[in-house]
């Protein structure tokens, strides 16, 4: 994989993963972006393309104050 997640990165919330408690949503930092984007890279090896472009416009929304959460499947 050419891209490579920059995990020494300053502003990069290391630690354990924000849920939402009144939903059980799982909201998304730079952080877990990173490490999906690494996952979906090593998982999608047989096609599906590249998330690049995925991992880019979700650190695009995050900049922008935006939030990003997975759904609690219950919901």
């Amino acid at each position: 994989m050419s891209e490579q997640a920059n995990v020494e990165d300053d502003d990069m919330e290391v630690g354990e993963p924000c849920l939402d408690p009144a939903t059980g949503d799982w909201i998304l930092n730079k952080f877990d972006i990173e490490c999906i984007a690494i996952g979906a890279g090593i998982m999608g090896c047989g096609g599906g393309g590249s998330p690049y472009i995925g991992r880019l416009r979700a650190l695009e929304l995050l900049k922008n104050g935006k939030e990003i959460r997975v759904i609690h499947p219950n919901k």
